[in-house]
């Protein structure tokens, strides 16, 4: 309409970085610029914990509901009649759990932004941080005589703890 401006903010448009993560941070602020923003991380960290439990309630097996993915997993591999409808299952399933986690990234990169933290390179720290601390594991297991195909996941946690808490002895 003539003498009517819009601004394209006003459309919804979000230029989109080409990263996933980045374009999630580039939504969030734009958003965020229009007054849709938590006041402060608290409530992004619940939303976060909303979302942890979203994506809890679809892996834990309910014996009254639809099958957990695990379970539906197993169903479809092990029934010869109905196998499209048991591959269907799994497939919504499959479905409904990247949904979850995408929406379970998506909140913890809004916590991140509230305080201020830059994601990208607080995930690379913390990669960095666990190829530190797994290669130190292996190391251990190595010099122990251990091979971490063949012990349990407590035994590897147990030397998992020690490397952390010499690494936080150390710092």
């Amino acid at each position: 309409m003539p003498g009517q401006q819009r601004n394209s903010r006003d459309k919804g448009s979000f230029s989109k970085p080409a990263d996933p993560l980045g374009r999630a941070l580039h939504a969030q602020r734009e958003a965020a610029s229009l007054n849709f923003d938590w006041p402060d991380a608290h409530g992004a960290l619940q939303k976060l914990l909303e979302e942890i439990e979203e994506l809890e309630a679809l892996l834990t097996p309910d014996v009254t509901s639809e099958p957990a993915i695990g379970e539906a997993t197993e169903q479809a591999a092990g029934e010869d009649a109905g196998k499209d409808a048991g591959k269907a299952a799994v497939e919504a399933m499959s479905e409904a759990v990247e949904e979850e986690v995408g929406d379970l990234l998506f909140a913890a990169i809004n916590v991140a932004r509230l305080c201020d933290v830059p994601p990208g390179p607080a995930l690379s720290s913390a990669t960095k941080k666990f190829e530190r601390r797994f290669g130190e594991l292996l190391s251990r297991a190595k010099r122990q005589g251990i091979d971490p195909r063949r012990v349990s996941l407590e035994e590897l946690d147990t030397l998992w703890e020690s490397v952390k808490r010499e690494e936080r002895e150390r710092a």
